[in-house]
């Protein structure tokens, strides 16, 4: 039979340091959770976006964006909202393959697109394989940087 004797103070101290920690990593987990769950909603509010109008990405895109083409073609944050759905109009726009690296305030998004869209006077459809650069801003992501290349 093992008698047990009150732990000593340095016991306890190391006990408390433990559970501050085991909590703090805890918290670390669930604020990245929280952040991630953001930024795929602000991923999906944005692709959604692309099919009504250049007021419906708003929210999404950062002001010194730079949005490339997979046909060379790049636009700005003034160009993209002003080409959408003039320009250039999205039908469908759907994702596969994300990978999602975060790093903090900024996160690499990598995906394989099929795109359906309305440009230069025909209606086409775009296989590409994506990467896009959110940056995070008062709690809100906001696309950066994006570049496309088709994988035909």
């Amino acid at each position: 039979m093992k008698l047990l004797l009150p732990a000593g103070p340095q016991k306890i101290k190391n006990m408390w340091r433990a559970a501050v920690i085991i909590i703090l990593v805890m918290m670390a987990g669930s604020t990245q959770l929280a952040a991630q769950k953001k930024l795929h909603a602000a991923m999906e509010g944005f692709h959604t976006g692309l099919t009504k109008n250049g007021a419906a990405i708003e929210p999404y895109i950062h002001k010194k964006l730079s949005y490339g083409h997979s046909n060379g073609w790049i636009e700005n944050y003034e160009q993209i909202r002003e080409n959408l759905g003039k320009k250039i109009s999205y039908k469908a726009f759907a994702i596969d393959s994300v990978e999602i690296i975060n790093t903090g305030k900024n996160a690499t998004v990598r995906f394989k697109a099929g795109v359906n869209a309305f440009y230069q006077d025909k209606n086409s459809v775009f296989n590409l394989k994506v990467m896009e650069l959110w940056v995070r801003k008062w709690g809100k992501w906001k696309l950066l940087a994006r570049q496309a290349i088709s994988t035909i």
